[in-house]
C-alpha cells in the first residue's frame, strides 16, 4: 500500500502504528496522512513518543479553519445527552460483549 489516510486520530498510539505499518510491508515505503484537529494534539504527542520522532505537520493554505460545521454534521443536544447516558467506557463495552471471559 502506498498511502494510508486516517480521517481521524486513532484511539491509541498502537492503533496508529498498526495503521501506518501497512505502508511499510516488505521494506516498501509509503505515506501516511492523518487529518486532525487541535483537540487531537495530546494523542499526536503520545504517538510521537511511541515512534521516537516528531510527525511532520502541514496546514492547507487556502482552507478556512474557522468555518463552523454545518448543522447536519453536528449532533443535536438530544443525541449528545442520549449518548452520554450510554456506557462509553471501552472496558465496560468489552465486558458487556462477554470479553475477558475464557470459554
Amino acid at each position: 500500500i502506498s498511502h494510508v489516510i486516517n480521517y481521524d486520530a486513532p484511539e491509541n498510539p498502537e492503533n496508529y502504528v498498526h495503521r501506518i505499518g501497512r505502508t511499510a510491508r516488505a521494506e516498501a515505503e509509503g505515506d501516511a496522512i492523518t487529518l486532525v484537529t487541535p483537540d487531537d494534539e495530546a494523542m499526536i504527542h503520545r504517538i510521537e513518543y511511541l515512534l521516537g520522532y516528531k510527525i511532520e505537520r502541514k496546514t492547507l493554505p487556502d482552507f478556512d479553519y474557522d468555518v463552523p460545521a454545518p448543522s447536519w454534521a453536528r449532533p443535536s443536544t438530544e443525541a449528545l445527552l442520549r449518548n452520554r447516558t450510554k456506557s462509553s467506557n471501552l472496558a465496560d463495552r468489552w465486558r458487556s460483549m462477554g470479553g475477558g471471559r475464557r470459554r
